[in-house]
């Protein structure tokens, strides 16, 4: 069965057509990038910077509009700040929607993110405001993670993927290649303890069958020694007996009858 595409890709080629379609007008083009900002389906940028008519705004009267979605793809809510004059005005939503971008990029640089930190981020003096735009980072799914009010810090479970610049890829690959070479070296190691433990397994299993030899020669040499015995008491019993009889007749021997001749003599 052939898999639906996702809402975004779903949403991406509904604004690759609709750029096509207008492919001469640039003004057009600027107010898909304004619509494309806006729309809560989409969290990632990159491809519609791969677009034709969208990478010729780079340069010229709609260069902004090209900064802007650049900004929203790679950016932050304090370049933001930092780069106005080269950037589009905000409106509500995208404002909002460039802070979420923003917690998402700090949830995957740490695990503990301070409120103060964040505020200082995105420009915001009040707490509620800033978790009320972490509670709907959190239920857009940008983020998983909970709110410590009492330390005043947001703990982040997971956060998921933004774009990634292409001067970024080698250095993810290295992060990447160390990773794996951290996995290789734990592989390893645990190989070396289950071997060793094989090693020992094996041991105790042939000390254990050398006691086991040890106990069935005791036991048999126990058997044997009372069977032994048996015997030995039971020729006791014989020479006793046997001594016994010998000794009755010789009693028996000893004693001479009487003749009548003696009968008489008494009579």
């Amino acid at each position: 069965m052939e898999v639906s595409p996702s809402i975004q890709q779903t949403t991406y080629d509904q604004f690759h057509k609709l750029i096509k379609e207008h492919s001469t007008n640039k003004q057009e083009i600027a107010n898909s990038i304004i619509q494309i900002l806006e729309n809560l389906s989409l969290n990632t940028y990159s491809e519609f910077l791969q677009i034709t008519e969208i990478n010729d705004l780079k340069t010229g009267e709609y260069e902004k509009y090209y900064n802007t979605l650049n900004l929203f793809a790679f950016g932050t809510y304090r370049q933001y700040l930092e780069n106005k004059d080269k950037l589009i005005d905000l409106t509500p939503i995208m404002d909002k929607k460039l802070k979420h971008l923003t917690i998402l990029t700090l949830a995957t640089q740490k695990k503990t993110l301070p409120y103060d930190d964040l505020m200082s981020e995105l420009d915001i003096k009040n707490v509620r405001h800033l978790e009320d735009l972490i509670i709907e980072a959190i239920y857009a799914e940008l983020i998983n993670g909970k709110l410590d009010q009492k330390n005043r810090q947001l703990e982040v479970d997971y956060a998921v993927a933004r774009d990634i610049q292409t001067e970024n890829i080698q250095e993810i690959a290295n992060i990447l290649s160390d990773w794996l070479k951290s996995c290789e070296s734990c592989l390893s190691c645990l190989q070396e303890q289950i071997e060793s433990a094989n090693s020992e397994k094996g041991k105790r299993v042939k000390h254990k069958e050398r006691l086991e030899e040890q106990l069935a020669e005791v036991k048999k040499n126990i058997k044997k020694q009372s069977q032994q015995q048996n015997y030995d008491d039971q020729d006791d019993v014989k020479l006793y007996h046997e001594g016994i009889e010998k000794n009755l007749n010789k009693e028996r021997r000893g004693k001479k009858p009487s003749t009548s001749k003696n009968w008489f003599k008494n009579f």
